[in-house]
């Protein structure tokens, strides 16, 4: 609970809220962070810690061969 009162978050949270922070790692104290069509944007400036590798797809590693 303390961790997320320190990220702005109490109460319920919602899945939109939960898909930016976990699936785009956007900080929610951040202007737009309710906003999906900003994540892009924010996702250069705006995210808290590593955001995680990306690994190529099955499609990407068969074209590559």
């Amino acid at each position: 609970m303390a961790g997320a009162e320190k990220l702005g978050l109490s109460g319920l949270v919602d899945a939109q809220d939960m898909r930016a922070v976990y699936e785009r790692f956007l900080d929610p104290r951040a202007d737009g962070f309710h906003d999906p069509s900003q994540w892009d944007e924010l996702a250069e400036t705006a995210t808290l810690g590593h955001t995680g590798r990306r690994y190529a797809t099955e499609d990407q590693l068969r074209r590559r061969s």
